[in-house]
């Protein structure tokens, strides 16, 4: 990744056996290749929960039923693990994706999943639960900010999907729009907490339509993003996911995406400059992934190699 001009990742911290001496070898070695790490801080461990609260196998119980005293220990502990070791973290994100079912059980599955405005759900199934969480939600980030253990890493709140209701419906899995969700947490007190917020946005172009149309569309739903973003505060706001799909035969170029990651990248520099600098990073770099930078043992898309090399 280094010698293909990677300077920051984004990764998360395993609940795997021996996941601290892991995670604490691989931050020595992205140091040792000077590249900077956004680490993932889980927001629905196990640990944060009293023993009330069961949970469905493979799906975790949501932000509402967290203890925040718990969460406090848990961050505690880890930070003085990570200054005992030595390490330097740049950035934490607390959770992934929170607005909605995939990744907060607090928000309603099935017949009952909408597209709800956070500010105006009042009466709506789940909206009590869905606020109570990210009520949750910003203790923890004070918890995080108060600790004094931050020791100089950023802290970076929401990471907020952009969706929209036909995807919704499609998948029957409730979410909160951007716009309404970063408010809701800017009136709330969240804004004192984070250096910045950050979205995962994933453009979607009709296969059949043509690059022009399909360039506009891109350009499109990049900037809608950002507006939703910073339609309250002036917070900055950081992708820390974006990519594209790629549906050409493995390890072969494929100049359509070329073209989209370019126009993408595009709006990127554009807003990085109006907000006097912000953090993008593509995902993924993982070979299996269909969203994959690396593949067959070289960076598949020569755009995204110039990018890595420019950015």
């Amino acid at each position: 990744m280094a010698a293909n001009g990677v300077h920051l990742l984004r990764t998360a911290i395993s609940s795997k056996d021996k996941s601290l001496e892991n995670l604490v070898a691989f931050l020595r070695y992205a140091e040792q290749l000077s590249i900077k790490v956004i680490l993932i801080f889980p927001d629905q461990n196990p640990a944060y929960y009293p023993p009330s609260v069961g949970s469905k196998p493979g799906r975790k119980p949501g932000l509402a039923p967290i203890e925040v005293s718990l969460f406090k220990a848990s961050w505690y502990a880890h930070r003085i693990a990570m200054r005992q070791a030595g390490v330097h973290i740049y950035a934490y994100e607390l959770g992934n994706e929170l607005n909605g079912a995939s990744f907060n059980a607090d928000y309603p599955s099935g017949d009952d999943a909408k597209l709800l405005d956070l500010q105006k759900c009042d009466g709506q199934p789940g909206c009590s639960t869905i606020r109570k969480g990210w009520d949750n939600y910003i203790q923890m980030l004070n918890t995080m900010r108060s600790s004094g253990l931050l020791d100089g890493a950023l802290l970076l709140g929401g990471s907020f999907v952009r969706v929209g209701d036909g995807y919704v419906q499609q998948v029957k899995k409730g979410f909160s729009t951007v716009e309404s969700t970063r408010a809701y947490l800017s009136a709330h007190g969240a804004d004192s907490l984070v250096d910045a917020y950050s979205f995962h946005v994933y453009p979607v172009v009709p296969a059949n339509a043509d690059l022009a149309k399909g360039q506009s569309e891109i350009a499109r739903q990049m900037s809608a993003i950002f507006n939703e973003c910073r339609s309250v505060g002036s917070k900055p706001c950081w992708v820390t996911e974006w990519g594209f799909s790629d549906q050409a035969a493995p390890c072969r170029q494929s100049p359509k995406q070329d073209a989209y990651v370019e126009d993408a990248a595009s709006v990127l520099r554009q807003e990085s400059s109006q907000q006097g600098g912000m953090v993008a990073v593509y995902y993924s770099w993982d070979t299996a992934d269909k969203h994959a930078v690396y593949a067959c043992s070289h960076v598949a898309s020569p755009v995204i190699a110039k990018l890595l090399k420019s950015e």
